[in-house]
């Protein structure tokens, strides 16, 4: 007498489609609102009353608000509101539309989420090509997803893999951004100081600004290099960031390796 197969599991399907884009979206506006009328706010701080403290807030302050606005604009691309899975994985982002089998999982982790709302998990997924994924579930659904990876074949082999390369880029490109606020916030007085001594500039620097102003001329072009120093390594070098795995986080707990339980 014949043993019954096991029955296929049920399929684990999210759909949110217009809800994860109002909330995106509207993230996105207030992010990039903010982020903009506060570097207005930082120019007209340095223009209207120069010092070293207001050139330090321009220079460093402008690349940090726009990687933030980068983060969330990268962030919402890879959140994939509407879902599948069962014999494969299939997920739409608002870009693109993307099928892989489970042996292309990498990595997958569940975050539980202590807030009382009904999408208690974020379900943050990478795949062998490199591609990252974000999915909103609520708890039955993380919990079903996470037994259906831990008896699939994902891709248990493998090193792991580097930082994105449009990780990379953008640090090289938020530091090319601090060198060039940089040098256009230091070059007009530095040159004033050099023309018209530490009385008579027009920029109104005296002899105990001179300090002040050589560590702006130091810091911020340095902090622009160190950008494009540890996005270019990780260009070029490509060392691995990212360990492949299934993890779980409850609340107020770190991440914890589950797939060697």
């Amino acid at each position: 007498m014949s043993t019954p197969d096991h029955p296929e599991p049920e399929p684990i399907i999210i759909s949110r489609r217009a809800l994860d884009t109002a909330l995106m979206a509207t993230l996105f506006t207030l992010v990039l609102t903010v982020s903009a009328g506060v570097i207005f706010l930082f120019t007209k701080d340095l223009g209207r009353d120069p010092s070293v403290v207001a050139a330090l807030v321009l220079g460093l302050g402008t690349p940090v608000l726009l990687g933030g606005t980068l983060y969330v604009a990268v962030y919402w691309s890879r959140v994939a509101s509407n879902a599948e899975f069962g014999s494969g994985i299939e997920l739409h982002t608002p870009f693109r539309h993307r099928r892989y089998s489970w042996t292309e999982l990498a990595r997958l982790e569940l975050h539980e989420q202590g807030m009382s709302i009904p999408s208690r998990v974020v379900v943050k997924m990478m795949f062998t090509d490199g591609r990252r994924f974000v999915v909103f579930a609520n708890r039955g659904q993380g919990e079903g997803l996470l037994r259906m990876a831990q008896g699939a074949p994902w891709a248990r082999n493998g090193t792991g893999a580097a930082l994105p390369a449009t990780t990379a880029s953008a640090f090289v490109g938020l530091g090319v951004v601090a060198i060039a606020l940089g040098l256009w916030i230091i070059c007009d007085p530095v040159m004033d100081v050099v023309r018209n001594g530490t009385t008579n500039n027009r920029s109104g620097i005296g002899s105990d600004d001179v300090g002040g102003l050589a560590l702006v001329t130091a810091v911020v072009p340095l902090a622009g290099l160190a950008g494009i120093g540890v996005g270019g390594y990780h260009l070029i070098r490509r060392p691995i960031v990212i360990e492949r795995g299934l993890f779980r986080c409850r609340a107020g707990e770190p991440l914890a390796r589950v797939d060697d339980l």
